[in-house]
């Protein structure tokens, strides 16, 4: 009896867990394809659609600095000569610092120039030889012709189209030479004002005011395009950013949308101070990674040494109407749509977005200001 009792039970627990399972199964299979509500959303709550701002960010780590800046050699590598200034000194911008050895400079002018004058001597003595060997054959064919006027002869107008062949070869060598001639002394006068540039750029000017705070040079060294060979310190205050490292995060920050610092709850814009030419070459050449600078745009600088947030915004949608990223569905058929509430009723719409950035979507097509978006978690 008691055995019986058992079967009956175990047989009850089996039917109501069958009964169970099969409707489990009925619900996840109503619930297939795109519903028309979502029952998260529903618990979850509801937002509306407003305009603001979306962007995306990274976040970086600076430090406010006195400006400091390498005085780089622009001309060509050379020895160097001369300071004009000391460590502790001040200086105003364009006020001459030190000078590169003259001495080598001008003795490859001078060289060159030489070079140039025995040149044009040397083309004028063939000038005149082409024209000489031209000119007696041009009078060669003029007798020939004369004498054939009398004779009339095949002989004598064999040897006129011989002449006449000879002076056209003549004049085509004379124009090849002038062009090599011309040529030669043009890459001559290109290195001589080359070398003029390189005279002038022997002198090193201030860029900006400020304090000279170490020399990295000594006279006779020899000194290669793009290196430093001294520091000034600025009494303005600059941003530099600490992190840098590899050329993409150069690149995120050359093309950020926007670029904004943050001490405490002040926020202000930042600009980028781009790198010159000549300093792009000194940290190519050595494979170093160029420190990132960012000037602080409108706004007081906070004091020297103070620790500030760099927020770089990649992506950035200004005044566009927009849903938190948690309201928005992705449907690999039907595209992005969210759930929209009308009159109580969950209505399904279709709408073009943006990227999804940081907590909310820019909505580009589909919703109006004000609709009411359900919100998943």
């Amino acid at each position: 009896m008691e055995i019986k009792r058992k079967s009956l039970c175990t047989t009850v627990i089996t039917f109501i867990f069958a009964v169970l399972t099969f409707s489990a199964c009925t619900g996840s299979v109503v619930s297939q394809g795109p519903p028309l509500a979502d029952p998260v959303a529903t618990q979850i709550g509801s937002t509306r659609v407003t305009f603001g701002d979306v962007k995306a960010k990274e976040l970086r780590q600076g430090i406010v600095r006195l400006h400091s800046e390498a005085v780089r050699l622009e001309g060509e590598s050379g020895r160097f000569g001369a300071f004009y200034v000391w460590p502790g000194d001040e200086v105003v911008a364009g006020q001459l610092l030190a000078r590169m050895d003259l001495e080598a400079i001008q003795l490859q002018i001078d060289n060159q120039e030489e070079r140039i004058s025995r040149m044009r001597r040397l083309h004028q003595f063939e000038n005149r030889e082409r024209a000489l060997e031209i000119d007696v054959l041009e009078l060669a064919y003029a007798n020939a012709v004369w004498a054939a006027a009398e004779t009339l002869d095949a002989v004598a107008a064999d040897n006129i189209a011989r002449l006449y062949e000879n002076i056209a070869w003549a004049r085509h060598i004379q124009q090849q030479t002038l062009a090599r001639q011309a040529f030669d002394l043009g890459e001559l006068e290109v290195r001589l004002v080359q070398l003029r540039a390189a005279l002038a750029g022997t002198e090193i000017f201030a860029p900006f005011a400020g304090v000279v705070t170490h020399l990295e040079v000594f006279p006779g060294t020899w000194v290669n395009t793009s290196d430093p060979i001294l520091y000034i310190t600025c009494h303005d205050a600059a941003l530099f950013v600490e992190y840098v490292g590899q050329s993409t995060n150069t690149q995120t920050m050359r093309f950020a949308a926007r670029v904004q610092g943050q001490v405490g709850e002040d926020v202000f814009d930042l600009e980028l101070i781009p790198l010159t030419a000549v300093q792009q070459l000194y940290y190519r050449r050595r494979e170093l990674a160029p420190p990132i600078r960012f000037e602080i745009a409108n706004a007081t600088p906070p004091a020297v040494g103070t620790p500030v947030f760099i927020h770089l915004y990649s992506r950035l949608y200004e005044n566009v109407l927009r849903v938190p990223r948690n309201a928005l569905f992705v449907d690999g058929t039907y595209g992005s749509y969210v759930y929209r509430i009308e009159d109580g009723q969950q209505i399904r719409v279709f709408v073009t977005a943006g990227f999804v950035l940081e907590t909310y979507v820019a909505i580009f097509d589909g919703l109006q200001e004000g609709d009411e978006v359900f919100v998943r978690s």
